[in-house]
């Protein structure tokens, strides 16, 4: 499952903020069968740090040999 901000919604990550806990405006979760990564840049390293359980993995993109979401999901 994919949740990106990019689909319509008035509230675009309410999805995301109700699967993963993080309300950022900028990131992308990916969730399998068995694990769960969101993706963010930046601007939100510490607040999606704060908002994500054990469960998931963070995604910080732009850093050195981290993958994109979608170099995460094809190695899952």
């Amino acid at each position: 499952m994919f949740l990106h901000p990019t689909t319509p919604s008035v509230r675009p990550n309410i999805n995301l903020a109700f699967i993963s806990g993080f309300n950022g405006s900028a990131g992308t979760a990916v969730v399998t069968h068995d694990k769960a990564a969101l993706a963010t840049d930046g601007r939100y390293f510490n607040q999606a740090g704060k908002q994500l359980d054990e469960n998931w993995e963070l995604l910080k993109q732009g850093l050195q040999d981290v993958p994109t979401w979608q170099e995460w999901y094809i190695q899952e």
